[in-house]
C-alpha cells in the first residue's frame, strides 16, 4: 500500500519526459532538459521508470515491486559472485546484504531506483569479469564492460568497480607480479 515519497513525485508522476514518445531520446540526449528533476545524469534510471510508465503508467505498487524485485536479483547475483570467489558462508553474506537496513531506503523509495540498477550491474560486471578470469572468452570480457558502463549509467558510484575487481584479482592470485 505504499505510495511515492519525498522527491519520487518530482522524478516520476511530474516527469514528462517519462510519459512522451520522445521523452526516452531526450532523457539520453538532453540532460539539461532534466534540471528540476535531476541534478546528475542517470539515463538508465529514467529509461527505466519510461518503459515502467510505458507499461503501467503511475502506479506506485509496481514501481515498488520493480525495486523490491531488483533487489532480490541483487542478493542472488552477489551470493553467485561470492560463490565464485569461493567466500565461506557466501548465503550468510548475501542474506546479511537482503535484509541490512542500509537498503531499505533504496528499495522503498522509488526514485532510489538508481542504488539497486547500479547494484544490479556492478554486479553482473563482477560475475561477468570473474567467469572470464576463469574460463577465458572475449564474449565474458565485453559482457562485464558493457555492465560496468550501464552502472555508471544507473549511477555514478560505480566508478570504483574497476579498482574493487584488480584488488579482488590481487587477493585471489596472491598479489599482482610484474615480469
Amino acid at each position: 500500500k505504499a505510495g511515492f515519497i519525498w522527491d519520487d513525485d518530482r522524478a516520476l508522476v511530474d516527469n514528462v519526459l517519462i510519459r512522451t514518445t520522445d521523452g526516452l531520446w531526450k532523457i539520453w540526449t538532453h540532460a539539461p532538459e532534466l534540471e528540476g528533476i535531476e541534478t546528475h545524469y542517470w539515463p538508465m534510471v529514467y529509461t527505466s521508470f519510461w518503459l515502467e510508465y510505458q507499461l503501467w503508467g503511475i502506479n506506485a505498487f509496481a514501481h515498488h515491486l520493480v525495486n523490491v524485485l531488483l533487489h532480490l536479483l541483487n542478493v542472488l547475483l552477489l551470493w553467485r559472485v561470492l560463490r565464485l570467489l569461493r567466500v565461506p558462508g557466501a548465503w550468510f553474506a548475501a542474506a546479511l546484504f537482503a535484509v541490512h537496513p542500509i537498503h531499505v531506503e533504496s528499495v522503498v523509495w522509488v526514485v532510489e531506483r538508481k542504488d539497486t540498477l547500479s547494484c544490479l550491474f556492478c554486479f553482473l560486471a563482477a560475475w561477468a569479469f570473474l567467469r572470464h578470469q576463469a574460463s577465458g572468452g572475449a564474449l565474458l570480457y565485453v559482457a562485464s564492460l558493457l555492465c560496468f558502463v550501464l552502472s555508471l549509467l544507473a549511477k555514478s558510484m560505480a566508478i570504483g568497480l574497476p579498482i574493487v575487481l584488480f584488488l579482488l584479482m590481487w587477493w585471489r592470485h596472491d598479489g599482482v607480479r610484474l615480469k
